[in-house]
């Protein structure tokens, strides 16, 4: 309902915009399914580099044995000797996508853009100057996709009229591979261009991407991030949740809680039967039918998972 409501006070009163400046109607062809894939390959890449290189920054900073007022002051004359000739990698960079997308800029000079952003992005958030990390992603991933197109259409294998295209479709390639969260990239990206003729392009690049990270095994960048800052040494020992229901036909059935031989880290949170909530007290009983939520280590999901679906 809010969402609702203030979309609408938006497009009353101030004017509907879209959120990065600029919109792509024209879809991409079909015919360059092939090239998407190499597309969403190379985010995927990009996405697990940009998250791994920030802990590298974080060890590198961490390392360092001086105050953090000299740590940030390095950072600070670091970042004014780049920006002083290289003005494009300052700032969040929102107004570069715009250009990004509709000005034509040489092969070298994007894949300039693109590893130059990593580096000072992470570089920047490893000293614990935090400015953010988000808009940084979406200009890698549009930095990324005008360097695919510009190295794409020198070669003569695609046309050069599709640079939005392939800017929109690698940030929501970068999106899915450092958050790993696909469905939200896609909606994101469409929604910030109002660019929905694109959703199949950009559909098939965030998915090959998000699939790359999965293969590589890079945890999700805010995932990390939180683990670092509550000082868990190990991702797997997050509590994690899933519902499952009580068969018909369990060993379990019938059984005290306290006397259920349940894997470790496992707790069973909620029990409700016929639409009612009944605590998990060490006496209750499971019966068939009973909707569990349970707890558990998420390195232990699966353990958990079948030990209520095997018995």
């Amino acid at each position: 309902v809010a969402t609702l409501i203030s979309n609408y006070i938006t497009v009353t009163i101030f004017g509907l915009t879209p959120a990065l400046g600029f919109s792509v109607t024209s879809g991409m062809p079909l015919d360059y399914f092939p090239v998407l894939l190499g597309v969403g390959i190379l985010m995927g890449l990009c996405g697990v580099l940009f998250c791994r290189m920030i802990f590298a920054f974080k060890r590198f900073f961490e390392w360092m044995k001086c105050s953090r007022f000299l740590k940030l002051v390095i950072t600070f004359v670091t970042v004014a000797v780049i920006g002083f000739d290289s003005q494009l990698l300052l700032g969040g960079g929102n107004d570069l996508v715009g250009q990004l997308a509709f000005q034509s800029h040489g092969v070298l000079l994007l894949g300039g853009i693109v590893l130059g952003k990593i580096l000072l992005t992470t570089f920047c958030y490893g000293s614990g100057a935090q400015g953010g990390i988000f808009l940084p992603m979406l200009v890698i991933g549009a930095s990324a996709g005008a360097f695919c197109e510009s190295l794409l259409s020198s070669a003569g294998l695609i046309s050069p009229d599709y640079v939005p295209q392939f800017v929109i479709c690698a940030m929501g390639g970068m999106l899915a591979a450092a958050m790993r969260t696909p469905i939200l990239a896609i909606l994101l990206v469409l929604e910030m261009t109002d660019s929905f003729s694109n959703i199949y392009a950009i559909g098939i690049v965030t998915i090959v991407a998000y699939l790359v990270a999965e293969m590589l095994k890079e945890p999700p960048i805010y995932d990390s991030l939180l683990q670092a800052m509550s000082g868990q040494s190990n991702l797997e020992n997050v509590q994690t949740f899933f519902q499952t229901k009580v068969p018909v036909v369990a060993s379990y059935v019938d059984t005290q809680l306290q006397d259920l031989n349940l894997p470790e880290g496992t707790l069973i949170v909620s029990i409700r039967r016929n639409g009612t909530y009944i605590v998990p007290l060490n006496d209750v009983k499971l019966q068939p039918g009973d909707e569990l939520q349970v707890s558990c280590e998420r390195g232990r999901l699966k353990a958990a998972k079948s030990y209520f679906q095997s018995n």
